[in-house]
């Protein structure tokens, strides 16, 4: 069957649970159908209930081992059949050390798994720890940035208004699919009869992929790579309503798609990591989550955490320095803040200690390694303690145009060129960046800020460009009257919450 009702599958755990002797013939059955499976849907049914079955029960002890190395063998799959594999190992770790589930799986957890993948998010920190985190099907990102800040010890200010996100980038640097992405797309295109054997093809020209690829392009024809590509690129949330306000705002969808984003986005709190993960891996793209602020205030005090959220920004080019005797400078402090005694050596020796490495990849290729940790050596002494060196290069980082600043990416209504949006606490800014400068062209503070909403690919703005005084700011899909700002971007709904948050929580007062 292409799917499973969850009475069959609450059976299956149940009878697992209930008769041990049934659990390794239960584990062979499904490793048997998810391998070299030439029907994607059935394939994926059965790693679901793999990952039902290794947090429920384990297996022996003596087939525990066979399970494992074959799940290791599957775990660096592309998209989810390679989380799903990584995502059991780590269940199975669990269940084989504390023994089976006391608790029976009811139909409304395992109905969870029909909606939405379960799993294995590797989430960056600030601390540059890479954090493994089994999520289940019905975890929000509300609910997982919580249990991170607990673990982490991160005491949040507002609880109602978290100052804390999860953000998700592609982390494909060059787009191109995995070889088996790209030749499962091949073989669909050109002779569907070898599909259920790519996987021996791939183990045999393992190093070789682009030569296979080009042979195979010798002889069927070019590669299929516009089959890779879809419509759509990242998060949208569907609301009631959206299609009456596009047609109310007078919008049509026959124009060009809106820009992808370039850097990391927050997530909004309803969200669900495992739909964002399916959504990205369909799209043959690598979701990357990262646990940090997404709303940095403007009296907020300098920690260990803030400094190298700043820090990574400045290193992602996401924090920009217009001249380099910033660079340099923030670049000399990271170097004295890893140095002995906080006290960075001086001269040729700034180079040895990987001064560039701080720095942003357009001014790092813009002088020699040498001639930086000469422009370091000419900036005033840096004091001597880890804290008055974080509130030295947090004032430094406040001198840049887009600090504290979340990043959107969209177009106006009213013309054809794209824009990164900053929403910060004072407002909503256009930001140009050019190679070696960034400018906020325009800026719309709270105060005047009457109304603002979203639909699935457009953010608007009503805003009163005379009063100074500070209105109520509403989600209003069907009242657009006076709109005009208007914002075609696949980031509506983010940029709608963060927009809410900032104003919710007061800071856009005067």
């Amino acid at each position: 069957s292409t799917s499973f009702p969850a009475t069959v599958a609450q059976y299956m755990l149940v009878k697992g649970l209930e008769d041990p002797a049934m659990c390794d013939e239960i584990y062979i059955q499904l490793c048997k159908h998810v391998y070299v499976n030439p029907k994607p849907e059935s394939a994926d049914r059965a790693w679901l209930l793999m990952c039902m079955a290794s947090k429920t029960f384990p297996p022996s002890e003596a087939f525990a081992p066979y399970l494992i190395n074959f799940l290791i063998k599957h775990q660096n799959l592309p998209g989810l059949p390679g989380n799903y594999a990584r995502l059991c190992i780590v269940q199975l770790d669990a269940t084989i050390e504390l023994g089976p589930s006391l608790y029976k799986p009811n139909l409304e957890e395992i109905q969870q798994y029909r909606k939405r993948p379960p799993i294995l998010a590797p989430i960056n920190m600030v601390t540059g720890e890479i954090m493994q985190y089994p999520i289940t099907p019905d975890l929000r990102v509300a609910q997982v940035v919580e249990m991170i800040r607990r673990q982490q010890g991160i005491v949040e200010e507002d609880i109602e208004t978290p100052t804390w996100g999860i953000f998700v980038k592609d982390g494909k640097e060059n787009g191109k699919p995995h070889p088996k992405v790209r030749l499962e797309a091949f073989y669909r295109h050109y002779n569907p009869s070898k599909i259920r054997h790519i996987n021996l093809f791939l183990e045999h020209w393992k190093g070789k992929e682009e030569e296979l690829f080009a042979k195979l392009v010798e002889k069927y024809g070019p590669e299929p790579t516009d089959k890779l590509q879809k419509k759509k690129t990242m998060l949208s949330v569907p609301v009631t309503g959206a299609m009456n306000a596009v047609k109310m705002l007078g919008l049509t969808s026959d124009r060009k798609a809106p820009p992808a984003p370039q850097t990391g986005w927050p997530l909004p709190w309803w969200a669900h990591l495992g739909d964002v993960f399916l959504r990205m891996t369909t799209q043959n793209k690598e979701p990357v989550f990262e646990f940090k602020r997404r709303m940095i205030k403007k009296d907020l005090a300098v920690d260990k955490l803030l400094y190298l959220q700043l820090l990574g920004d400045i290193q992602t080019g996401d924090l920009f320095f217009n001249n380099e005797t910033e660079v340099a400078e923030a670049a000399l402090i990271a170097v004295a803040m890893n140095s002995k005694g906080f006290k960075a050596p001086k001269g040729e020796k700034l180079a040895e200690a990987g001064i560039t490495k701080y720095m942003s990849s357009y001014w790092r290729h813009r002088k020699s390694a040498e001639d930086w940790g000469r422009i370091a050596s000419t900036i005033d002494k840096l004091p001597r303690s880890e804290k008055q060196l974080m509130s030295r290069f947090q004032e430094l980082c406040k001198k840049s145009e887009v600090y504290g600043m979340t990043f959107f990416y969209a177009r106006p209504s009213d013309t054809k060129e794209d824009i990164i949006i900053g929403v910060d606490h004072s407002g909503i800014h256009f930001v140009r960046k050019a190679e070696d400068k960034v400018k906020k062209e325009r800026e719309i503070p709270y105060a005047k800020i009457i109304k603002y909403g979203a639909t699935v690919e457009y953010f608007w703005l009503s805003v009163d460009e005379k009063s100074g005084s500070k209105k109520k700011n509403a989600l209003s899909i069907g009242g657009t009257q006076g709109v005009n700002t208007l914002l075609y971007t696949l980031q509506s709904w983010e940029m709608y919450e963060t927009v809410f948050d900032w104003t919710h929580m007061g800071t856009g007062k005067e």
